[in-house]
């Protein structure tokens, strides 16, 4: 298991959201788990996602690891959250360097403490 953890009010700036983890072997990913503090209030959409990058990806280019349920920022808070993984068996297996990194969307007002965890198993 490995977790991303952002307290206080970091997570109301996009700059906090980034790689957290690099594979040392080939494992699996899961289940993700998310709970946050203060839920955000922004208007529109608020949402995270986990996603794997490989090589030289950067940030923003790799692929989702969760299924088209992202997790709400802007759900109840210190509330778990725990959506589906994506179908495609591929974005759920990491290779040795392979690199985990928080996804967000949306205007990130009022978040505060956020905990993302990642359940994995070696393969």
């Amino acid at each position: 298991t490995v977790a991303a953890a952002l307290p206080g009010a970091l997570p109301q700036t996009a700059a906090y959201f980034g790689v957290f983890f690099e594979a040392r072997f080939p494992c699996r990913i899961l289940e993700v788990t998310a709970y946050h503090e203060v839920a955000g209030s922004d208007g529109s959409a608020v949402t995270l996602d986990v996603e794997k990058l490989t090589g030289t990806e950067a940030p923003d280019a790799g692929v989702a690891v969760l299924g088209t349920t992202k997790i709400n920022l802007k759900a109840t808070a210190n509330t778990k959250q725990a959506p589906d993984l994506t179908t495609t068996a591929a974005n759920r297996r990491l290779d040795a360097g392979d690199r985990l990194c928080l996804k967000d969307t949306g205007t990130l007002t009022s978040l505060v403490g956020l905990l993302v965890t990642v359940k994995l198993q070696a393969e």
